[in-house]
């Protein structure tokens, strides 16, 4: 296996955020906040950032270059594509201003920084190793960004004046895997390749670790999802398993452990591992989580992959965690599943999966509709495997990466 494919293989998951069908005027009563799995994670928090007069809601579709661009979702009102190199991971800030995507450029590796109102790029942030995990902030002046050096950078986003605010340090050069702010803005959440989760606080003058949430768990930690109020956050990766803990007091508490696909107990882990000796390929791999506003339900979502280089998403599971001890389990979506989010009022559910397919679905598990991007086969688009997708923190666009360019797409 070589490096490249271990760089951007899961990269067809898509960095979270914010999705609302409710009247806008009610967008600041009903947040949620939802993470997604990748080798790189993003989560944008709905909140203070989603106007009702967005830079994204100015996008004209009519500038697109259907020639050029053929066979798009209808719902695609903007094309952005970066000078140089190639993308893995993106996130756009909830006030529709700022559009950030990272990857590799030559013999370096970027964060760029589009000015969405202006179309154009304002700055490269450059990192020392592979990067893609990017996160904005909720009132979307900081933007997080991590790589596999281990380090979290917190960039003041300031258009071509952007600059380094603060450096969370690295602990054993373990890299992140996932990354995801808490709605509040005040806790940042960083999943590792150990399968810890480390927790940092930034409500102070200086950010500090706040703690370090650890189970019987060694892998990858793909997905982090916060409930609305910020008191519960809930994790996957590797081990196929959904991990749901209460934030609420000083010391976190595990609450529920849950089996989202059966593992072969004679094949726990195939033993693959990339460059920094961590496993890579395997069974199934929780990629994606969700929560419902009330924390009440979870939604996960997942794939399989196998030394072959053959990729398969599996189908998205539910469950009614409320209860203190016990959980049950709800209707599965029977679709393929990489990212799954649940909408402010819990109506309505997304999946999206790196076929190119992006689907809403009612509470029930009734499919509403579902959208196709072209087949991998388009040079334009990259590899099958460069894919991901995020909901903008507006709630009103979604946000979908390939390899050579991003799309961004308004809900009807």
């Amino acid at each position: 296996m070589n490096s490249s494919r271990r760089f951007v293989i899961r990269s067809v998951v898509f960095f979270a955020g914010c999705l609302s069908l409710i009247p806008l005027a009610r967008a600041q009563e009903q947040t949620w906040n939802v993470g997604v799995h990748g080798a790189w994670v993003i989560s944008t928090p709905c909140g203070a950032g989603a106007d009702n007069d967005s830079p994204l809601d100015r996008l004209n579709p009519a500038k697109i270059d259907v020639e050029k661009w053929p066979d798009l979702p209808k719902e695609v009102v903007a094309i952005f594509t970066p000078a140089r190199g190639t993308l893995v991971g993106a996130a756009a800030s909830p006030d529709g201003k700022w559009l950030a995507a990272g990857g590799p450029d030559g013999d370096g590796h970027v964060v760029r920084l589009w000015d969405v109102a202006a179309g154009t790029e304002v700055a490269a942030l450059p990192h020392k190793d592979h990067t893609g995990l990017i996160a904005f902030s909720p009132d979307s002046k900081t933007l997080a960004t991590a790589s596999q050096d281990g380090v979290i950078r917190l960039w003041s986003v300031a258009g071509k004046d952007t600059k380094i605010a603060a450096v969370l340090e690295a602990r054993k050069d373990v890299p992140y895997s996932s990354l995801a702010y808490a709605p509040d803005g005040k806790t940042l959440a960083g999943g590792l390749r150990n399968g810890d989760v480390r927790l940092w606080d930034l409500a102070g003058l200086k950010p500090r670790e706040r703690v370090v949430l650890k189970d019987d768990f060694s892998l990858r930690t793909w997905a982090l999802a916060f409930s609305a109020d910020g008191k519960t956050l809930a994790t996957g990766g590797n081990d196929a398993q959904v991990r749901v803990w209460d934030l609420s007091k000083e010391e976190p508490r595990l609450v529920h452990k849950i089996v989202w696909q059966e593992r072969d107990p004679n094949n726990p882990n195939p033993g693959v591992k990339d460059s920094g000796g961590y496993p890579y390929w395997g069974p199934p791999s929780v990629t994606s989580v969700a929560l419902s506003p009330d924390g009440k339900t979870l939604l996960a979502g997942g794939s399989q992959d196998s030394p072959t280089g053959t990729l398969s998403a599996l189908a998205a599971r539910r469950w009614d965690v409320s209860g203190k001890k016990t959980v049950k389990e709800l209707t599965a979506l029977e679709t393929a599943s990489d990212t799954v989010l649940i909408t402010p009022d819990g109506k309505t559910l997304v999946t999206w999966s790196f076929s190119g397919r992006i689907a809403f679905w009612e509470a029930s598990g009734e499919k509403l509709r579902e959208r196709t991007f072209p087949a991998a086969e388009k040079s334009w688009l990259g590899g099958r495997n460069q894919r991901m997708a995020a909901m903008v923190g507006d709630g009103r666009h979604v946000l979908v990466v390939f390899e050579k360019a991003i799309f961004i797409l308004r809900l009807p």
